[in-house]
């Protein structure tokens, strides 16, 4: 408990309510830490939301304590909103500009037909599927790939080798072909930045 207070702040045990608001939120931090460790995102914005999110939940909190308790006035809270608001914006803008991986609105999934990968916003790279060939040969697999705005490489990665590689400037569609051993393949898209980027990937 002692940890929690020093990380989060003390938590008000006068008022039921703060003291149930102070619980929620941090069980969502240590529920969402390890979901941001395990995300395909860069150690940066792993960082910057493990230090920043205690940070801010300390001044929000505090706030919420001082309305509630009326120990702020009416000038003093319209500041404490104001610099809220442009931390909120400046950490932000922050963690998106120097992060290597920012992944905004992306669903991926898995079906027996293939994979399907569709990201609002990418910055850096993300994966779209992970492909086990178990005897040596061709492997082609049939796909088709766009992006909205901007330009993506959609490319097979093993080992920290790239074996193949195509660049989409709109839209295309044809096969990723290469010749493979047995072991597993990352299918994976790269970006400077792009949006609406959309990748299908079927199993023959």
């Amino acid at each position: 408990m002692r940890v929690l207070e020093f990380i989060f702040g003390r938590r008000n045990r006068e008022n039921r309510f703060l003291g149930i608001v102070w619980w929620f939120f941090v069980g969502y931090y240590m529920l969402m830490l390890p979901f941001a460790v395990a995300m395909p995102v860069s150690w940066i914005s792993v960082l910057a939301f493990a230090v920043l999110y205690p940070v801010l939940f300390r001044v929000v909190y505090y706030l919420n304590s001082a309305i509630l308790t009326k120990k702020w006035s009416k000038k003093m809270l319209v500041a404490g909103g104001s610099v809220i608001a442009v931390l909120i914006i400046g950490i932000t803008a922050t963690t998106f500009f120097f992060a290597d991986n920012v992944a905004v609105n992306a669903t991926r999934t898995a079906t027996s037909e293939g994979y399907q990968l569709s990201v609002g916003s990418l910055k850096g790279n993300y994966q779209v599927a992970v492909f086990d060939v178990s005897t040596e040969g061709v492997v082609v697999i049939p796909y088709q790939a766009s992006v909205g705005e901007g330009s993506m490489t959609l490319y097979v990665e093993r080992g920290g080798r790239i074996i193949w590689e195509k660049t989409i400037l709109s839209s295309w569609g044809g096969n990723i072909e290469f010749h493979g051993e047995p072991g597993t393949y990352d299918i994976k898209v790269k970006t400077e930045e792009a949006k609406d980027v959309n990748v299908k990937l079927k199993n023959e």
